[in-house]
This record gives structure tokens, sequence and C-alpha cells, in this order.
């Protein structure tokens, strides 16, 4: 998966920015960090499983704080030979 830089603002004080990826499979309503220190802005899941569901969210982290995690996306289940992506 990938996703677009954070931004600071013009007014904040320069910083490195490193990512946090959550997932979370549906049923449960638990967000499970499982990477952290990210400092691309990509990242490939490494157990995945075609039979399941997910859904990603992304945080920005620096030596200031941790952001409000992004809008989540889903990937449904391999069904028909295709997967199909949400944004939610």
């Amino acid at each position: 998966m990938s996703w677009l830089p954070g931004e600071l603002p013009d007014y904040a004080l320069s910083t490195d920015i490193y990512y946090i990826v959550e997932r979370r499979c549906p049923p449960s309503k638990n967000w499970l960090e499982i990477a952290t220190d990210i400092r691309d802005t990509s990242y490939t899941m490494k157990d995945y499983r075609p039979e399941k569901d997910y859904m990603f969210r992304i945080r920005a982290s620096n030596d200031y704080g941790v952001s409000d995690p992004s809008l989540s996306a889903t990937v449904f289940s391999k069904q028909a030979g295709s997967l199909n992506y949400y944004y939610t």
C-alpha cells in the first residue's frame, strides 16, 4: 500500500515524519499497529491472507506527537479473481 506524504504547516519546526500503519479485520472493531517508524510512504504487509477482509489506516508522527488517523481503506477478500479496494 502507499499514501501521500504528511505535510507540516509553514510555521512548524522542521522535523522528520514517520508513519504508523494500523490494520483492522472486520468484524473486529480493534485497530492494531502492524508497522511503526516507517520513513517511506509505502508498506507491504507480509502476512496477507486473500480470504480475509482488511481495513487499513495511516498515522503520521514526529518528535511532537502523533496525528489523527487517515480515512480507512478497505480491501475485501479475493472473490472472482480480483481484489476490491474501498475508502471509508
